[in-house]
């Protein structure tokens, strides 16, 4: 329990230098991830299904790590967000809880958080994300 606190701490301390959190794109699904989150790298992988899946949202890649992530090749609005930009559209759709990765939200126009998860996306979880929305 001291070790997730400490890892918390260490997150928070380094989104400190962060301005006010960025506000969250309008009907999309944002996919949050980090070089060190092997489960956020192998969904890159799978960006050809999901930009399938997700219908007419905006698919938005919002990588926290200052070196880009591996290769994710470009999709139909896809896009991919700088790791300042990004580390702070996680504090947002975090609402002050977990700031850990993998997460994917679904948001609905104005930019709030209607649907996450932090499980592998399938057709039928993007099709449940999105249907709060």
């Amino acid at each position: 329990m001291a070790a997730r606190a400490m890892m918390a701490l260490g997150l928070l301390i380094g989104l400190a230098g962060a301005a006010s959190p960025a506000p969250l794109p309008a009907n999309a699904l944002v996919i949050f991830g980090s070089r060190y989150c092997a489960p956020c790298v192998a969904e890159l992988k799978e960006l050809p299904r999901i930009s399938q899946w997700r219908g007419a949202r905006p698919l938005v890649v919002a990588w926290i790590d200052k070196e880009p992530p591996p290769v994710i090749g470009t999709y139909p609005a896809t896009r991919l967000v700088e790791w300042r930009e990004a580390r702070q559209m996680l504090m947002t759709s975090s609402a002050g809880a977990s700031l850990a990765v993998p997460l994917v939200v679904a948001t609905n126009g104005q930019g709030k958080v209607c649907g996450s998860t932090r499980k592998p996306l399938t057709r039928a979880l993007v099709k449940d994300l999105t249907k709060a929305c």
